[in-house]
């Protein structure tokens, strides 16, 4: 199932003016489909609505890790749904970056997430939009495969069906054995 956005982008609104809102501009001018807050919700939409069905549907979770982001409610349960799709799929969804944080700041708060492998602001949007460019083209070539793993899957059990299925009732397959038993014990090659 093809997804509706490539990425979602989960932070907070204090990192928006600094570092974020450049992100997200930049991911969508390379061409990616970008869920982020203000490209995506008008006014009058439900705000847990649209972030669920963003969270939903995407391919991949941007993680903004900051001080502000520890601080807020709602980017935990926006984290808490990334970690929820992620075990469920057992794949590497979650692109965490890091925006104004250290390492031991994230070991105190999280230290599953200060395990993980993550890209830094201070190497720039542009550095940055490349290599969540590479990773989604990554996670993009895991789901094709997936599908043409379900493809080849269906297309054996339609040959299965249609044809070996068919033809072993035809050939009455099950009493092989004892209709061919005299060929067999006969001594004839």
């Amino acid at each position: 199932m093809e997804k509706e956005y490539d990425c979602f982008i989960s932070h907070a609104s204090e990192d928006k003016d600094d570092f974020v809102r450049e992100l997200a501009k930049c991911l969508k001018d390379s061409g990616l489909k970008v869920w982020y807050d203000e490209f995506t919700i008008r006014a009058g939409n439900s705000l847990r609505k649209e972030i669920d069905k963003g969270l939903s549907s995407s391919i991949a979770g941007i993680v903004i890790f900051s001080h502000n982001f520890f601080e807020k409610e709602w980017t935990q349960n926006e984290l808490n749904a990334l970690v929820a799709r992620k075990n469920a799929t057992k794949k590497d969804l979650i692109i965490p970056i890091w925006h104004n944080i250290e390492y031991n700041d994230i070991l105190k708060v999280s230290p599953l997430f200060a395990d993980m492998y993550a890209l830094d602001s201070k190497e720039g949007v542009s550095v940055i939009t490349k290599k969540i460019l590479s990773i989604i083209a990554e996670l993009k070539n895991d789901e094709d495969s997936s599908i043409s793993i379900l493809d080849k899957n269906n297309a054996k059990r339609q040959y299965m069906e249609t044809i070996v299925t068919p033809w072993s009732e035809m050939i009455d397959i099950n009493n092989w054995n004892s209709w061919a038993y005299g060929l067999l014990s006969s001594g004839q090659p």
